[in-house]
């Protein structure tokens, strides 16, 4: 029985949440799905213009307000949504949950090292579906199972040993999970070379500036990188 139908989550119905994940990433995670969606004649609404800046606050009347309200009041109702997506978004709950914080952080230093670590827990467990999906794997085993009584499974101890890892209250979701590198997504056209020699450091400048005015960096330093004399590559940062 699958129960992910019969519980709420807990941080993708918050449209404050959906904000720290902005208007750019949002849609391309529930892009992921929208085959799914479709099938279940679930409509999304329209995501705002993504040339828009990120508005940390935005009015509840602007695009972006209404687009991350309109979203998390879809999220509201899993026993609608299709199976694959309801699966994924209680895993990244779980990441992302205070009691697994240690875990997610391990997780996100060795697969992603140079990726500006975000505030956002969720946030933090949605690049690791992007980057690194078979990582949330660990975080589906920690769903609680079900006693034969129909509650939560009393939780075993071993005198003298380690504490007890926690028993997560969220459903059942397989380990098998789906994840941005989907069969349903086209693949990626072929490209054919630059005919031409390229400046290498003329265009990391140029790419660093486009990040810089379109990307939304956080807070502390950010290892980017660029090209030195002699085309060789070298780390430095960027405040």
């Amino acid at each position: 029985m699958d129960t992910t139908s019969t519980v709420q989550l807990r941080y993708f119905t918050r449209p404050e949440i959906l904000q720290q994940i902005g208007h750019l990433r949002l849609p391309m995670f529930l892009n992921a799905f929208a085959e799914d969606l479709k099938a279940a004649n679930i409509l999304l609404p329209l995501p705002p213009d993504p040339d828009d800046l990120r508005i940390p606050d935005p009015a509840p009347d602007s695009p972006q307000g209404v687009y991350f309200a309109s979203v998390a009041a879809i999220l509201s109702s899993p026993a609608l949504l299709p199976d694959r997506l309801r699966a994924i978004l209680f895993t990244l709950e779980e990441a992302a949950s205070p009691e697994n914080d240690a875990r997610l952080q391990d997780a996100f230093q060795r697969r992603l090292p140079c990726l500006a670590v975000s505030p956002c827990a969720l946030d933090r467990a949605l690049d690791l579906w992007f980057a690194a999906p078979d990582e949330l794997s660990q975080f589906a085993l920690l769903v609680a199972p079900k006693s034969d009584e129909g509650g939560p499974a009393a939780p075993k101890s071993d005198e003298g040993g380690s504490p007890n890892i926690h028993q997560s209250n969220n459903p059942t979701i397989p380990a098998t999970l789906p994840s941005f590198h989907s069969s349903t997504l086209p693949p990626f056209p072929s490209a054919e070379p630059w005919p031409d020699p390229v400046n290498g450091k003329l265009l990391l400048d140029q790419l660093l500036q486009i990040l810089i005015r379109f990307g939304a960096l956080h807070l502390w330093p950010t290892m980017l990188a660029t090209v030195v004399g002699g085309g060789e590559f070298a780390i430095i940062q960027a405040g």
